[in-house]
């Protein structure tokens, strides 16, 4: 599969460490410069002209492709966060990414409220206590796996 996508965009496997470093990286710029389009893409159609979500929905498919391929190249190799190389570290990483999940959440939550209305009565408020729960849970949840999984592959060449 490596070996195909390699062909496929003209990646060689070159002796010449710093050679290979190079394609890596303008592989690296012509990703990012697509995304940027696409981003672009959104922005220009969907906010400024106003167009129908058809028109620029392939965009948003390109962004989301592009961030999912992204999110689960670093969690697999390793590097979602290189900096977190011990037992300790892990566990502070993931303290702190508790509490940014929920102000994440809480401001999501009262950003959706502000456009649609905060709520009156008992059930709008559970719907509201829902909507917070699930969004911390969504949060904490991608951002808990995404540490635990980089932290085990990252280390795994270290353990005996």
């Amino acid at each position: 599969m490596n070996k195909l996508f390699n062909d496929l965009f003209s990646i060689s496997s070159h002796s010449d460490e710093r050679v290979q470093q190079k394609q890596t990286k303008i592989f690296a710029q012509a990703g990012f410069f697509a995304l940027v389009i696409a981003v672009t893409d959104m922005v220009v159609r969907g906010i400024v002209m106003g167009r129908p979500t058809v028109e620029w929905s392939g965009s948003l498919i390109v962004l989301v492709g592009f961030s999912l391929f992204y999110s689960v190249r670093t969690i697999f190799a390793g590097l979602y966060d290189p900096n977190v190389d011990e037992e300790g570290k892990i566990k502070q990483k993931i303290k702190l990414s508790f509490f940014e999940s929920i102000v994440m959440a809480i401001g999501i939550a009262i950003g959706t409220q502000i456009s649609s209305g905060f709520p009156v009565d008992s059930m709008e408020w559970f719907k509201f206590s829902l909507k917070l729960i699930i969004i911390f849970l969504v949060f904490f949840g991608y951002k808990y796996i995404a540490l635990k999984l980089s932290w085990k592959r990252s280390n795994k060449d270290l353990m005996p």
